[in-house]
């Protein structure tokens, strides 16, 4: 069960978030506000590269007090100590509604949780108040995590479709893939700021080649086709990162 257990999820960080440079102005300065450049407090203290770890690569809990946000209007007394463990935020801009209760529509709502007195006079908000950030720099933060997240789907969907040239495991990958291309669609044009157009024009040609393919027998052609649909995918991290950085190897900072 152990080696099961270590062996899911990454093996690589998507980008090393103190390095790294954004192409759209607005996700660069999301990052350098994520990592405590121009305001108060540092979203990496938590969320080392946007994952679940802290600089000594301890995923903590925390009671940030978000169980008073209860849907349904009173405070969403459960079972436990009202902490909860640091998540990635990796995936997050694409898989909302967010917090264990569902408190946070979008990613713009959950990062300006963080600027509200709930959290400033909850347990983990006192060590160090609230987050100082005007609506403009939340909304910066969000696209930064945006961008991130397409990033992962592009790097996440060329292997697939890389495995998808064997016959047998091709129908469930296509599905897996042209849900991420639709939902990384939505991420890059719903927010407050449009995010990487070209990039939206890749996944949109990528989609147009993939789609045909879904829902039939294999044919001649299909793996060239799978190929050129990961060509496209593969240009993605390039497009909205500066030199497009490669992944760093999770704990090679």
């Amino acid at each position: 069960m152990e080696a099961f257990q270590l062996s899911l999820g990454r093996s690589a960080e998507v980008v090393d978030m103190a390095t790294v440079e954004f192409r759209q102005p607005v996700a660069e300065r999301g990052r350098e506000l994520f990592e405590g450049i121009g305001t108060n407090r540092a979203c990496s203290a938590c969320h080392i590269d946007a994952g679940a770890l802290d600089p000594e690569g301890i995923n903590s809990n925390f009671d940030t007090g978000i169980r008073n946000l209860s849907l349904f209007g009173f405070p969403d007394n459960g079972f436990g100590d009202g902490t909860f463990n640091t998540p990635s935020l990796i995936e997050a801009a694409r898989t909302p509604p967010l917090f264990h209760n569902n408190a946070a529509a979008t990613i713009e709502e959950a990062a300006a949780f963080y600027t509200s007195p709930t959290f400033a006079s909850s347990p983990a908000g006192q060590f160090g108040g609230a987050f100082v950030l005007t609506p403009d720099q939340v909304n910066e933060i969000a696209a930064m995590l945006r961008t991130v997240s397409i990033i992962d789907v592009a790097d996440n969907s060329v292997d697939r479709l890389r495995v998808a040239r064997q016959p047998e495991r091709r129908q469930f990958l296509l599905q897996v893939v042209i849900s991420e291309i639709n939902a990384s669609i939505n991420v890059l044009t719903a927010g407050p700021v449009p995010l990487g157009p070209t990039a939206v024009e890749r996944f949109i040609a990528a989609r147009d080649l993939l789609s045909p393919l879904f829902g039939r027998e294999a044919q001649p052609g299909d793996t060239e086709i799978l190929a050129d649909a990961g060509e496209l995918l593969a240009t993605i991290r390039g497009l909205l990162l500066v030199d497009g950085q490669a992944q760093v190897a999770a704990g090679q900072r």
